[in-house]
């Protein structure tokens, strides 16, 4: 079906939305097993990555360039994600004149 209700495609949303926490999820766990087999704490980690001291300035050019590409990739993924509500109310608040002629 080319055409999908605004219910369907909430559907559709919250499915994806379960898919991507599932997917956050398995990550996360799997870099809790990677640093537990490594051992190396988390925190140690962090701190590590903030002192620019431990990195060349062509590999800290290269961790902003990313740190960049992914901060545009991840508000261009938000800005696309479609709001159920605010489509039905966009919806509901349009005016169809008697003359017009529905088409889809």
């Amino acid at each position: 079906m080319f055409f999908y209700s605004t219910e369907e495609k909430s559907e559709k949303m919250g499915k994806k939305l379960k898919e991507l926490l599932l997917r956050i999820e398995k990550i996360d766990r799997d870099i809790e097993v990677f640093l537990h087999e490594q051992c190396i704490d988390s925190q140690e980690v962090v701190t590590r990555m903030n002192n620019r001291g431990n990195f060349t300035s062509k590999e800290v050019e290269e961790i902003e360039a990313a740190g960049k590409i992914l901060n545009e990739t991840l508000g261009i993924n938000l800005s696309n994600i479609i709001d159920p509500r605010k489509t039905k109310k966009t919806y509901k608040e349009r005016v169809v004149q008697p003359h017009w002629i529905y088409v889809r």
